[in-house]
Formats: C-alpha cells, structure tokens, sequence
C-alpha cells in the first residue's frame, strides 16, 4: 500500500492551497490492515487518523517508518532537511489512532524539526526481545532538530504504548515543551532517554543541541520490563517528571 499511502497525503497535504486553512482536511484510514515497504514522507498540516488502536493497523518494514518533510517540498520531491526554516518546517501535524508495526531495526518515527504537533492513540511495536542486543539505532520517536532557531519545540504524545524497542523515545536536542502522558512502555532496553551522547563541543555550536531537551514534561507514564533505564536525563533541565509508575524497570531482563 506504499505508493496508494503517499500518494493519498500528497494529494490532501501538498498539492492543494496549503495557505487556506479549508484545505487542510482528514485522511481517515479505516479498520484493517495497511503494509508499507518504504518511508512515508509527512507534510505540515498533515492530519491522519486510524480507527484506533488494534483497529487500524500498519505494518512496515522499512528502516525509516515515517519522516517529516518541510512546506517547500513537492508531491513526488520532497525538500531536503538543509532547507529547513522555522515559516516552512514540518508543522501543526496530527497522527492518532492506530498500531503500528516495524518488522526491522530501525526507527518508527522520524521527528525531525517538527513542531506544534500531536501524536495520539498510538501503538508502536518493534522487533526487540527483552534481553536481546543493544540497537543504537533502533527507536520508536526520535526527535531531532536543526538548530536553535529550527527545532522539535512543543509536540504532544498522548496515549502512546511502545514495546519491542532499544529506545522508547530518544533525543539529544535542545527540544523544549514535548508532552508525554498516559504512555505504556512495555519490554523496552530503554524508555525515555535524553541528552546521553551530548560531548562538550555539541553545548558550544549552534547544533541545536547546546542546552540539551529543556522543560519537558513526563506525566502519568507506565514504564514495564525496562531492562535498563525507565528515564535517563544526562545533560538537560527544567523537566519534569510526575505521577509515573515503574514496574520491573532496570532489571536487565531478569525477574529481581
């Protein structure tokens, strides 16, 4: 379903009046059963919504299961990240209700330079056994940025469940307002990590990593079979963790 997928979002969310907001509608994607065998490129304003959980369901077995593409991109050719800015950066996106499913190693979801944006009513489940190898780059939400002035700012992940992962969620940005609450995170290596491969040089440069993530929020969180950390901040400040429940977490697959 990989070209018909694409093809639907370019259609609604590139090649229209993407300045006039009654353009901006639904792709609505029923119950059943959806395969993908390559990246699926999302757009700003891009709103998808599944039927729900175990309702919807997409499987993929691309390495990059979604990215994120800047307003200058076109159906068929998509921008390239160097052209970033904040006026055209991937925005005001939705995606809710629906599982998803990664056969490979790889990472879920790209999010790179998005901002103002909702992820909702999702389940994402990876390839990784508990006690299996460590997988760098294996992630169900990476959360990227380009700069100071062109980062990952004020996104929402609400009623997300992960399982199968090395990494829940990971950045090493200077992301800033990122909502995660009423998440399930289940046989992880890792739930939330932030700020773990920061070296001195990456705090000086205009990175968009020079303060690491700031002023997160965790809330309401379950965090289960973790074998290693459930939330490991290295470098960052101002976030917030309250209300998370930690079952079996560092424990390194084992039952203690």
């Amino acid at each position: 379903d990989t070209i018909a997928f694409q093809r639907a979002i370019d259609q609604l969310f590139i090649n229209t009046n993407k300045a006039n907001p009654s353009s901006r509608v639904t792709l609505m994607l029923t119950p059943g059963n959806y395969v993908l065998t390559a990246t699926i490129k999302v757009p700003p304003y891009a709103n998808i919504v599944g039927a729900g959980k175990d309702r919807t369901i997409i499987t993929t077995s691309a390495t990059e299961g979604f990215t994120f593409v800047n307003g200058e991109s076109t159906p068929g050719a998509y921008a390239a990240v160097s052209t970033n800015s904040f006026i055209n950066q991937a925005k005001h996106i939705n995606i809710q209700g629906m599982t998803l499913t990664q056969s490979v190693a790889g990472v879920m979801f790209d999010v790179h330079s998005v901002r103002d944006s909702n992820f909702a009513d999702l389940k994402v489940t990876g390839s990784w056994l508990s006690g299996g190898a460590l997988v760098a780059g294996q992630k169900a939400f990476s959360i990227v940025g380009d700069s100071a002035a062109v980062m990952s700012n004020n996104n929402t992940f609400d009623n997300v469940a992960v399982s199968g992962y090395t990494y829940a969620f990971y950045s090493d940005f200077a992301i800033k307002d990122t909502l995660i609450r009423n998440g399930d995170f289940n046989t992880n290596a890792y739930g939330i990590v932030l700020g773990t491969n920061l070296v001195s040089v990456d705090l000086t440069a205009n990175s968009g990593k020079q303060t690491g993530p700031y002023q997160n929020s965790f809330m309401h969180n379950h965090f289960s079979n973790i074998n290693k950390h459930a939330v490991w901040i290295k470098f960052g400040n101002k976030n917030l963790l309250s209300n998370n429940v930690f079952d079996l977490c560092g424990n390194d697959g084992s039952a203690d």
